[in-house]
């Protein structure tokens, strides 16, 4: 089995870029365009130093279990066919939401969420109104309040109207 990419997050803002452990992976390539994301610089020492919130793990799902099987400590979570979120045990999402409503004291039922793959499942289910994006996977769908049209033809903006936003 060849050696998986991944890629690293050390800020969970967002602001801080991301790495590769590889120069190019086609992998890389093929899911994070689906995010229109360019292929990372490849910095082999990005974790040292820093902590890691989140990685992305490029392999095929005839790969997958053999990651689950030797980090049982760590969550999976497919968001493409060649890339999985990995997470701390426990770590997600809705978990990320949780904290953040008791720390302001906002009620669940206050908080409106979008998400478009299996990635939000989670959060979709823990929101108090969800909206699941028209191009979304229909289990994705399922869990979600509310269905709104694709993200290429304004979803969002119609999300936002169902949700009761606008």
């Amino acid at each position: 089995m060849a050696r998986p990419a991944h890629l690293s997050k050390s800020d969970p803002s967002g602001s801080n870029p991301s790495s590769s452990n590889c120069e190019y992976h086609a992998h890389i390539e093929e899911s994070i365009a689906t995010i229109q994301m360019q292929h990372p610089l490849h910095d082999s020492a990005y974790f040292l130093g820093r902590n890691i919130y989140q990685i992305l793990l490029f392999c095929t799902v005839e790969e997958e279990e053999r990651y689950r099987k030797s980090f049982p400590e760590l969550e999976f979570v497919r968001w493409h066919s060649v890339s999985m979120d990995v997470l701390p045990h426990g770590g997600s999402k809705a978990k990320g939401i949780e904290a953040i409503i008791a720390e302001r004291g906002i009620l669940r039922e206050d908080v409106v969420a979008f998400g478009d793959y299996l990635n939000d499942i989670e959060m979709l289910k823990f929101a108090g109104t969800s909206v699941a994006m028209g191009n979304a996977p229909d289990i994705v769908k399922s869990a979600a309040t509310h269905v709104t049209r694709n993200v290429d033809d304004d979803g969002i903006w119609h999300g936002v109207r169902i949700a009761g936003l606008l």
